[in-house]
């Protein structure tokens, strides 16, 4: 909870948001994701924090654990 918190701080000492705009359907956002330079074949991949300064770049999600995040984050 600790990283969250400074991590979130971070972020608003950036002024970046730290909600999606509402008016983006987790669709839209699906849409906007495929183009990312991160899909690879056809694949999306995610950026996953791990830690601070810790990440990883997968493949392997459940789609409707990403959706139900999408459908909730901000709402």
């Amino acid at each position: 909870m600790q990283d969250l918190n400074r991590m979130q701080r971070l972020i608003e000492r950036a002024r970046l948001p730290l909600h999606p705009p509402r008016e983006l359907s987790p669709e839209r956002f699906l849409e906007l994701m495929a183009v990312d330079k991160k899909v690879l074949d056809g694949n999306l991949r995610l950026v996953l924090l791990k830690a601070i300064g810790s990440s990883l770049v997968t493949a392997s999600f459940e789609q409707d654990k990403l959706m139900e995040t999408l459908s909730s984050y901000g709402r």
